[in-house]
């Protein structure tokens, strides 16, 4: 993890984010039952859609709906273990809230940067005028080619 900011990170923090990286994902508190059975239902769909006048296949969207649906019914009540402490939870959210660093990808390796919120929009900006620039000189130069184009032909 790689700190460019004036802020500084604690070492339960560096740990915290080294270990879980940019693409965590924090385990739901109650069971997905609609989004599981709206997934579900959209496969079925596609696969009905598909091959809509094959039987089988009906059969088989049937049978992934009951699959899904005995799955739902079985688990739904099932309490479902965080994958991080309340501890960890609270450090993370902390460094969410902070509107002072902006957390992202390094730009080589899988490294964490954090970097103050004005440095970063500074070379956010930075990056925009320089595609400006760049779209302007190849307008530029096309309108080089359509001016000595039309001039040839006079």
């Amino acid at each position: 993890m790689y700190n460019f900011s004036s802020k500084e990170i604690s070492d339960e923090q560096d740990e915290l984010l080294s270990r879980v990286g940019l693409g965590f994902q924090i385990t739901p508190k109650e069971f997905p039952i609609v989004e599981m059975i709206q997934a579900a239902e959209l496969a079925c769909q596609q696969i009905e859609s598909l091959n809509h006048e094959i039987v089988e296949e009906r059969e088989r969207a049937q049978k992934i709906r009951h699959v899904v649906m005995d799955h739902v019914l079985e688990n739904h009540k099932k309490k479902i273990k965080s994958n991080i402490s309340k501890k960890e939870m609270k450090m993370l959210l902390d460094l969410k809230r902070d509107e002072d660093i902006i957390i992202t990808a390094a730009d080589r390796g899988k490294a964490i940067s954090i970097e103050s919120t004005e440095s970063y929009r500074g070379k956010l900006i930075a990056e925009l005028m320089q595609l400006i620039v760049l779209e302007l000189q190849n307008m530029l130069k096309l309108c080089y080619v359509n001016c000595t184009e039309n001039w040839s032909r006079l």
